[in-house]
Order: C-alpha cells, then structure tokens, then sequence
C-alpha cells in the first residue's frame, strides 16, 4: 500500500500546475481595452465606440457590448479606464474571415492595434470570471513573485 501511494504522488507531481478545465469554447470573446490610467470618461468613451466599430467590421461578430468602468454597485471596483466588451460571435459555419477562434483573435488584434496607449487582451466571459477567481488578477497568465523584497535586491 505504502508503494502505490508512493507511486502515485510521484505521478501527481507531473500534472500538477496543469490545467484541470480543458478550455471550452463558449462562443463568445471578452476582449478587455485598458487604456491609459490618466483617460477621461468622455474619451474612454470616444475610444470605446471606435474599438467597438472595429470590431463589429468582422463578419463573424453578431454583437459587440461595452462596459466602461464599474458598475453602479461597486461589486466589480474598476476605472474608467478600464473597457471591457463582450463581443458575441455567430456560429462558426458563418465564418468567413477565420476558420478558428485563434485566427480570429489574430485579425482581430491586428485590427485594433493601432489604438495608442491601449493594451489589449482576448478571451472568453466564464474563463475570463474562473481566472480573476482563481489568481485574483484580470488577465490570463499573472507571475506571482514571492521571497525578499527586490526592489532592495542587488542594492548593496
């Protein structure tokens, strides 16, 4: 018995840090503009609409929502800066510009990449909510640093 369990937590140590959701496609794109910290509402807004406008150009988008900001009740803390747009997509018989969703997410990062000062990042709405649980951060891939302080690192 002691050598099974032996066996099997030698196993587990390589799978662990792996994936334990495989991703899923969920038919959507949650595609998250953060604009400059300095950004007024009015031109988050100006520059909301026009990344929205560029979006909607693909043929394979059926809708595109933006969410400027926090929401009323303060549950999700965000600046204005910060622009999240849930982009609806059609079925994949429709496509015509992409025959996968990383195609599309290529074209489309190419598409809006022109936009100065905004950092972009696609992924989908569950997975998007399952990561910020899990890391506690908004984006897909977060590094956690942990040990001494390094800003005072190699200072002395």
């Amino acid at each position: 018995m002691a050598a099974l369990l032996l066996v099997w937590s030698v196993a587990d140590v390589f799978i662990l840090g792996s994936e334990f959701l495989p991703t899923i496609d969920e038919g959507n794109m949650l595609v998250r503009a953060t604009m400059p910290a300095s950004i007024s509402l009015p031109r988050a807004i100006e520059v909301s609409t026009q990344i929205e406008k560029s979006l909607r150009e693909f043929p394979e988008v059926e809708t595109v929502v933006a969410k400027i900001g926090r929401a009323e009740l303060g549950g999700d803390p965000e600046s204005v800066s910060n622009d999240e747009m849930y982009v609806r997509l059609k079925p994949k018989e429709q496509w015509t510009t992409a025959k996968t969703k990383d195609e599309l997410v290529d074209a489309m990062r190419r598409r809006v990449e022109g936009f100065p000062g905004v950092e972009f990042n696609f992924s989908q709405v569950i997975q998007t909510r399952n990561d910020e649980l899990l890391s506690g951060i908004n984006a897909q891939i977060a590094v956690k640093v942990f040990g001494e302080d390094q800003r005072h690192a190699g200072a002395e």
